[in-house]
């Protein structure tokens, strides 16, 4: 059984998502969205995809900035 199929709760998905990022797993990340997965961008634009998602989380990573759990919003 691998990682994603253990992640039972959004908690789960979020701490995941926080190793990966501060680890600078780019395709860590990837594999947390479906392949035709669509991610709202902070300029409001769109990532489709698994390449666009990743092109982005390269970006993104190559500050190596730091994350951390903060309040859950709905």
């Amino acid at each position: 059984m691998n990682e994603l199929a253990q992640a039972a709760t959004a908690e789960d998905l979020r701490r995941f998502f926080i190793e990966r990022a501060n680890s600078g797993d780019v395709e860590g990340l990837v594999a947390l969205y479906e392949p035709d997965a669509v991610l709202a961008l902070p300029d409001g634009g769109t990532a489709i995809g698994a390449d666009a998602i990743r092109e982005f989380y390269d970006e993104l990573l190559a500050n190596k900035p730091t994350f951390a759990p903060g309040t859950p919003r709905p």
